[in-house]
């Protein structure tokens, strides 16, 4: 999530930027998106945690505690 809110605070344009809360608004589609919405946060969800993980691993930081 902090990353999409940095995506959009570096995207936005500076004349029409209105601050926002986090939201799953912001996140990048997913592939296939589910019809139920807890399905489709538990899918965000699931993504977030495998990029996470595979930045950990592409950055030496073993032992990082990340749920699987």
């Amino acid at each position: 999530m902090i990353g999409a809110l940095y995506r959009y605070m570096n995207e936005a344009d500076p004349r029409h930027f209105q601050p926002m809360n986090a939201n799953f608004g912001l996140l990048e589609e997913l592939a296939v998106v589910p019809r139920d919405k807890a399905k489709k946060r538990e899918e965000y969800a699931a993504r977030s945690l495998a990029a996470l993980r595979s930045w950990i691993d592409a950055n030496a930081l073993a032992g990082a505690p990340v749920a699987r």
